[in-house]
């Protein structure tokens, strides 16, 4: 994320940049937001059974975080 900030990346938000991947910048920010409140965070990628962006622990159940999936519903 932060290669992303040295090249610009708030000047081309602003500026309405086409090809700006805002996946990758909320996924940031939900990691920030998530371990500002203590959680631990975990990633799984399987070929077969595909990809969790984070995996938490709240209490003593385990939750599925994927960011991306919310900025395509």
């Amino acid at each position: 994320m932060l290669k992303q900030y040295a090249e610009g990346i708030q000047l081309r938000i602003i500026s309405d940049e086409k090809g700006i991947n805002f996946g990758s910048i909320y996924e940031n920010v939900v990691a920030q937001e998530l371990q500002a409140h203590g959680f631990e965070l975990y990633y799984f990628n399987s070929k077969k059974q595909g990809e969790l962006d984070f995996i938490i622990e709240k209490g003593g159940r385990t939750l599925p975080i994927c960011p991306s999936i919310w900025l395509h519903s």
